[in-house]
């Protein structure tokens, strides 16, 4: 991963699940592991937080860009020695902490400035594996995670998840993270960012690899219970900045590629829009729109943006209109 190396078990290819523990360490070396480090920042400086974090990938990855303290847990032993010996193997011991924690368990009353999560988010019928099943809706790690975060973020402070949640009848993963925060969801602004959808059918083949459909019909009439309408994985960023002002909460479909940079645009465009009001014109009053070289204008562009009801951007309306009639009187001459 980048200049670092990790250890990891190995999944034999054509390897029976029978054959495989429960608390196997899944390699980092996989595109779902890529995708989840391509969203997070570099954070010199900060106490940085890895929680589900199997070999410690992006803790170690943290220190090596200039963290002051990385601290990785796991639910598990194994995982968490996988994580101490990665760390020596890449050089990174100082200041880096490896902790065995049920979420948020070991941790006492610590904070941090920089959380990071790719926590287990498949639906399982039975518990199988400790890194891929998180109970009946796949949702009992991440709700976990976050019901924690008032506690644990610093002011000022970032938490950055890769999972997969439903949006249900009555109620979106958005509404429903929201609703975990309880009463410090007045501290945080919410990004989520949708990297891909999946269906119930989809998860069911995925644990069940085709090979056994007897519990379809069980795990099926599950989601309709809970009134799942559909799956997305998303890069979920809550930002401890709200306090003081009502909190923003953005949601966008993306591609499977997440970087810090797409992340902070959609905050920043977020606050922008919240700050300047909640119609089209409030948004555009004082602003100073102008035409991108080589565009040509076919008819009156005042109507379809509004630009005349508004005092402030009569000047360009009036722009627009000219361009409109040179558009106009161009296409007659040809």
């Amino acid at each position: 991963v980048e200049d670092l190396w990790f250890a990891s078990d190995c999944l034999a290819a054509g390897a029976d699940a029978s054959s495989i523990r429960q608390d196997f360490v899944y390699s980092s070396s996989n595109e779902l592991t890529r995708q989840f480090l391509t969203a997070l920042p570099k954070a010199p400086g900060a106490r940085v937080l890895e929680l589900c974090a199997g070999t410690g990938v992006a803790a170690i990855r943290a220190l090596r860009h200039g963290a002051r303290l990385a601290v990785a847990t796991d639910l598990t032993a194994r995982a968490v020695h996988f994580a101490r010996f990665n760390a020596r193997l890449n050089g990174e011991e100082a200041g880096f902490r490896a902790v065995q924690s049920d979420v948020w368990s070991a941790l006492g009353d610590e904070q941090f400035d920089l959380v990071v999560a790719h926590p287990p988010y498949v639906p399982a019928l039975t518990h199988r594996f400790d890194f891929r099943d998180a109970g009946d809706d796949g949702e009992i790690v991440t709700q976990r995670i976050v019901e924690g975060l008032g506690a644990h973020v610093a002011p000022g402070g970032t938490t950055i998840i890769r999972a997969g949640l439903s949006d249900r009848r009555g109620e979106t993963s958005a509404e429903r993270v929201r609703r975990w925060l309880g009463a410090s969801t007045v501290d945080f602004d919410l990004i989520q960012l949708e990297v891909s959808e999946y269906s119930a059918m989809d998860a069911f083949m995925s644990v069940t690899r085709g090979r056994d459909y007897s519990g379809l019909g069980t795990w099926m009439e599950r989601f309709h219970r809970l009134q799942v309408a559909r799956f997305a994985v998303s890069i979920f960023t809550l930002r401890r900045l709200a306090s003081g002002r009502t909190p923003i909460t953005e949601r966008r479909v993306m591609g499977a590629a997440v970087s810090p940079a797409v992340a902070e645009w959609h905050w920043r465009w977020a606050r922008f829009v919240a700050d300047r009001g909640t119609t089209p014109e409030a948004r555009l009053t004082g602003l100073r729109p102008r035409v991108a070289g080589g565009v040509r204008g076919k008819g009156s562009c005042r109507e379809g943006l509004l630009l005349g009801q508004c005092r402030e951007l009569r000047p360009a309306a009036r722009r627009f209109e000219k361009m409109g009639e040179v558009g106009t009187r161009q296409s007659a001459a040809r």
